[in-house]
């Protein structure tokens, strides 16, 4: 069963899942696979199958509702620096990422952020979040202050990722989906998003305000 986000304010006996798609940007090298690859096999069920060319999935239950994210990875064409409209097509939301210890990949964020405004059909209409990924806490060429004020500057939330502990890996997603249905139900996009009802024997204690 289909619905527009008009279905996220319908009340149900079932919980609802959202289905998403979640596109990764960000220059080559700056650990965008790895972030994916990290929450993605989180409580992978040995066999699983959730991986295929370039795109990643995974469910998250949550208390009022389910989200089915799938997730793209430029696989290797951030390298020609031009993204095309397929890449971001029925994307909802999207992270772009760099590394905290390679100022390049920082100033080439506004890049990307004007290569999504190029290409993708409705860029207002995809909720954006710049993530910056730690590799080594003592060789920083970027503060957390300065990602800030970019951030800020775009109209973007600020997250960071160390690799060395990934604890908030997953709340990093679980954040970025939640943030992106409550921006489309608080200005009903005309993108729709997919529902479908989730049994409630799959249904799960966890938070979330969608």
């Amino acid at each position: 069963m289909k619905s527009t986000m008009a279905g996220i304010q319908r009340k149900s006996k079932v919980k609802p899942m959202y289905k998403l798609k979640c596109v990764v940007v960000g220059d080559l090298g700056v650990g965008k696979t790895t972030l994916v690859r990290s929450f993605a096999e989180e409580g992978q069920i040995k066999g699983e199958k959730i991986h295929h060319r370039g795109m990643w999935k995974k469910e998250i239950i949550m208390d009022s509702c389910a989200v089915y994210l799938s997730i793209w990875d430029t696989a290797g064409q951030e390298r020609y620096r031009s993204l095309t409209g397929s890449y971001y097509r029925g994307a909802h939301c999207c992270m772009i990422v760099f590394d905290v210890n390679s100022l390049t990949s920082f100033q080439n964020v506004r890049e990307w952020y004007d290569n999504i405004e190029e290409y993708a059909e409705h860029p207002n209409e995809i909720i954006k979040m710049l993530v910056g990924t730690i590799r080594k806490q003592n060789h920083r060429a970027v503060s957390p202050e300065k990602a800030e004020r970019l951030a800020e500057h775009l109209g973007l939330s600020y997250q960071e990722i160390d690799f060395e502990s990934q604890n908030n890996v997953k709340d990093l997603f679980e954040t970025l989906a939640d943030l992106t249905l409550v921006v489309y139900r608080e200005n009903k996009f005309q993108s729709n998003v997919p529902v479908i009802l989730l049994p409630k024997k799959r249904q799960k204690t966890s938070l979330c305000s969608c």
